[in-house]
């Protein structure tokens, strides 16, 4: 039997088993998330110190010298991209006096994260992994943003 005939869906004359490739890169992709969302996970803390970088500011650290399965689960990007989807715009984070999310490298408000947007500011900054809460000030108005540079300036 064809392949393709067994992962086609049954009303179409398949067996319906859906294919393996993509259950795979769906389950890698459920990593990416739990990367960004579990920020208190002692596997993420592991694999922050393993594979961190302060020169490189990728929103899923990796070293590709080190094999290994995270190897795998950070290139999952690659094929995905190729069909238009990119994880990154996809992975976004919960805003609030709570909230575990970084202010630079995080996708939390605008297209892209605020490191990208504002390079010279995110090269001032002190603290380049503070999380939103320790930036931004909520007020019963509205909220106002606390930054710390490394060098005082005059505008």
């Amino acid at each position: 039997m064809a392949w393709e005939k067994v992962i086609a869906p049954i009303e179409y004359g398949g067996l319906g088993f859906g294919s393996l490739r993509d259950a795979n890169l769906a389950m890698l992709s459920k990593w990416w998330w739990r990367f960004k969302t579990d920020k208190d996970g002692i596997w993420r803390r592991v694999i922050w110190s393993v594979h961190h970088n302060a020169r490189s500011w990728s929103p899923v650290p990796a070293k590709i010298s080190i094999p290994g399965p995270w190897k795998q689960i950070v290139s999952v990007q690659q094929p995905l991209t190729l069909v238009g989807i990119n994880l990154q715009d996809l992975i976004w984070c919960n805003v609030g006096s709570e909230s575990k999310a970084l202010f630079w490298l995080d996708y939390w408000i605008g297209t892209q994260p605020l490191c990208t947007m504002f390079p010279l500011l995110f090269a001032l900054e002190v603290d380049k992994l503070c999380s939103i809460p320790q930036r931004v000030v909520w007020e019963s108005g509205g909220a106002s943003l606390d930054v710390v540079m490394e060098k005082e300036f005059n505008l």
